[in-house]
């Protein structure tokens, strides 16, 4: 049908030189063979349309309770399907908030890290301060130990005199 209508329209000129539009009777009886064949393909399409409308009644009468629960089986699967995207759409976004806080929380870890190293090398300079003033402090005791018994051994003698 269809290339018939090709054929009427781009094809052959029916012996005209000039093609198929060359004067007004020629295009009006162009396009009075190309409605036509618009009909014929609409008549076509609905003839398959009802042909097909009445194989899906005729399968639909002959279907068994077996094959009814079958389909039945499989419009509840496919709830079911769309259900388990949902939720796995939900635990996706779900997941992305979670590397994002995961993320987040990292790099308060990292910070928390390196403050905590600054930390214990401030601690470790102030226990060797410490330390020092500790050994410094022992000198000055056995200092003012030495100190306190040149003063009693000088009193002493200075009494024994």
């Amino acid at each position: 049908m269809f290339s018939g209508a090709y054929k009427r329209v781009f094809g052959r000129c029916g012996g005209k030189t000039n093609g198929p539009g060359s004067d007004e009777e020629s295009l009006s009886a162009s396009n009075e063979r190309a409605k036509l064949d618009i009909r014929r393909l609409e008549v076509g399409i609905d003839r398959q349309r009802s042909a097909a409308a009445v194989a899906a009644a005729a399968a639909e009468r002959t279907k068994s309770s077996a094959d009814r629960d079958v389909e039945m089986e499989n419009r509840w699967l496919v709830r079911r399907l769309c259900k388990v995207e949902d939720e796995n759409r939900w635990l996706m976004s779900r997941l992305r908030m979670m590397r994002l806080a995961n993320r987040k929380l990292g790099k308060q870890l990292r910070e928390s890290q390196a403050e905590n190293r600054k930390l214990c090398e401030c601690n470790t300079k102030l226990e060797l301060q410490e330390a020092k003033r500790d050994v410094h402090l022992k000198v000055v005791e056995e200092k003012c130990g030495i100190l306190s018994s040149v003063v009693n051994d000088v009193r002493a003698l200075i009494r024994w005199k």
